[in-house]
């Protein structure tokens, strides 16, 4: 046996855990960068996009469409259109005769 003082003994073993501490702390992160490389690489799907030839140059013709004009059909009704120029008589609002009702507040 060495003939050492209790106090580098416990120097020793202290240098001893924290070697041990920062290798664990490094091969922890080594190997959750491997898993999170791993698992964002298998999330993604790869598709390829096909990509379609060149179409061939053609003469190009400009066709002009024009809408039909609608044609107006009676349908039937009795009512009379009424002239832009007539305005409307506004309606009188009377207060009901019943007690009005409580709200009281949300859903």
């Amino acid at each position: 046996m060495r003939n050492e003082s209790p106090v580098a003994i416990r120097d020793r073993a202290s240098r001893r855990v924290r070697r041990l501490t920062a290798l664990a702390v490094g091969g922890a992160t080594a190997l959750t960068a491997a898993f999170s490389g791993i698992a964002a690489g298998s999330t993604h799907t790869k598709t390829h996009a096909k990509t379609a030839p060149a179409p061939t140059p053609t003469a190009t013709t400009k066709k002009t469409v024009t809408a039909p004009v609608p044609s107006l059909t009676p349908n039937g009704s009795s009512a009379t259109p009424q002239s832009q120029t007539q305005t409307q008589q506004p309606t009188q609002v009377t207060p009901s005769p019943q007690a009005p009702v409580a709200v009281s507040g949300g859903s």
